[in-house]
């Protein structure tokens, strides 16, 4: 037996439509909201992101990768984490406008200031996509290099074209004028830092309780690490699940359980067959057992899709995973070591992988307690994750760096951690926002169209997201202290 799997042109087509219209709607969504937060900045964050949008696709051209429907989640992924980069600006020129300096003089100290936290996140995010194009195959390099083109090209779009863009219009008087922006409110002090015992209270009750359930349901491994195989078919008619079953297990003298659900969109009706043990398929295998379900009469069959994976190739796919996450833990530790020596720069870089470690748990809490098997799509999200929230930590230290160097003589270190939170807050609050609306949206396209790899990829990610920059803010900082 051969692994492969194969996938019908209709149900291919299909899903490819849905992630485009998700693709579609995610982009109209972040466009209001940075418009509506950042006025002109937004505008010109708008603007650069269909040109970077435009080069992603181009760069998605030119080696010939086989564009998987987690790559085309990735995609759109990107969109929402290409806007990192002008948020970040875009707060950083909101402050000096507060400090009550002139528009151009503004824009010209928001990139300078920004410059570091940009360069510093999209280096980690970079280093992690490039773990998982190494290690992984099949959908994981596919996400992996999709992710990878999108924070480069983030880096050299999101920074270069929106400064020459920005420092542009603003010498016309139109655009020179703060009403073209908004300026930064006072906030009030976020006491994170100083009462860091009733937050590990809570993430220890949060990751407790994930456990607990988590155990309850059962981890379990997909057949891509056990090995076996699965086929999925639609079909007309009445199907009968225990004569399916039976069917199929006398013609392959194996056990098997089957499935049974319908599209609420489309009405279509889908049967999924699950071999027991781990070994595959052949082709010839394939079709007696779709001549025994046709046997029945009283439903029509068709394949659409079949899973057929080795076991030592799962096994050496799950070695790979484990090598991948410890390779870009150890790559995080040892560059947060070097590049914040300011701040005891090992004990930062173990701080924020022990961030990274609660926000793992919280991913693979949610596989537990949503019954997902652990797959490739665990691996990709686990990773993404490890690389979006390292960015938001990296911004975190960055200001405490830069407070560090202006402390005041009364302030201590808990107070310096606090303000330092307090200032990058919105920051932090909003790329996530943007991030968690864009898989939001796949992952409501996911549900409607009833595309399976989309919704186990999606959810676990969206939550991921919210854990990474809970993790971030309340976790990284405070525990550093």
């Amino acid at each position: 037996t051969t692994n492969y799997n194969t996938i019908s042109p209709s149900l291919g087509s299909y899903a490819l439509q849905a992630m485009v219209a998700a693709a579609a709607v995610a982009f109209g969504l972040i466009c209001l909201f940075m418009t509506a937060s950042y006025r002109l900045p937004g505008v010109i964050s708008c603007l650069t992101l269909i040109f970077q949008m435009s080069l992603q696709i181009l760069a998605l051209s030119l080696p010939q990768y086989t564009l998987t429907l987690p790559g085309i989640a990735g995609l759109i992924l990107s969109v929402g984490m290409a806007v990192d980069a002008n948020i970040i600006i875009s707060e950083r020129i909101q402050e000096e406008l507060k400090r009550g300096t002139s528009v151009r003089q503004a824009v010209k100290n928001g990139y300078k200031h920004a410059f570091s936290s940009v360069l510093d996140g999209n280096i980690t995010t970079a280093a992690v996509a490039l773990i998982l194009m190494l290690f992984g195959s099949g959908t994981m390099l596919s996400f992996g290099y999709t992710l990878f083109t999108g924070v480069i090209i983030n880096l050299l779009a999101g920074v270069w074209m929106s400064r020459f863009m920005l420092t542009s219009v603003v010498r016309y008087d139109l655009f020179h004028r703060e009403g073209m922006f908004r300026r930064k409110k006072g906030q009030k002090m976020f006491r994170l830092a100083s009462g860091r015992r009733k937050i590990y209270l809570f993430t220890g009750a949060v990751l407790l309780a994930g456990a607990i359930a988590s155990g309850v349901n059962g981890i379990k491994l997909d057949t891509q690490f056990t090995g076996g195989a699965i086929l999925r078919y639609t079909y007309t008619g009445k199907a009968d699940t225990a004569q399916a079953g039976e069917a199929v297990q006398g013609v392959l003298d194996r056990p098997v359980s089957t499935q049974v659900s319908e599209d609420p969109l489309s009405g279509q009706k889908k049967l999924v067959l699950t071999l027991a043990g781990n070994k595959g398929i052949s082709p010839d295998e394939q079709e007696k057992v779709l001549e025994a379900l046709d046997k029945g009469k009283a439903a029509e069959y068709t394949l659409s899709e079949t899973s057929v994976v080795e076991p030592y190739i799962g096994a050496k796919a799950l070695k790979n995973s484990a090598v991948a996450i410890g390779l870009s833990s150890l790559f995080i530790v040892l560059y947060i070591w070097v590049r914040f020596s300011a701040l005891s720069g090992l004990s930062a870089g173990i701080t924020a992988v022990i961030a990274l470690l609660h926000d793992v748990a919280i991913v693979f809490f949610v596989f537990g307690v949503a019954k997902i098997p652990l797959n490739d799509a665990f691996v990709a999200v686990t990773l993404t994750i490890i690389g979006y929230s390292i960015n938001d930590t990296i911004v975190l230290y960055d200001r405490i760096r830069e407070n560090l160097a202006h402390q005041g003589k009364k302030e201590g270190l808990c107070g310096l951690v606090d303000r330092s939170i307090t200032e990058t807050m919105g920051r932090s609050v909003k790329t996530a926002f943007t991030t968690a609306l864009c898989v939001a949206v796949v992952l409501v396209f996911s549900y409607i169209y009833d595309i399976g790899s989309i919704k186990v990829f999606a959810l676990p990610l969206l939550a991921g997201v919210i854990s990474g920059c809970y993790s971030s803010v309340c976790i990284a900082g405070p525990l550093w202290v």
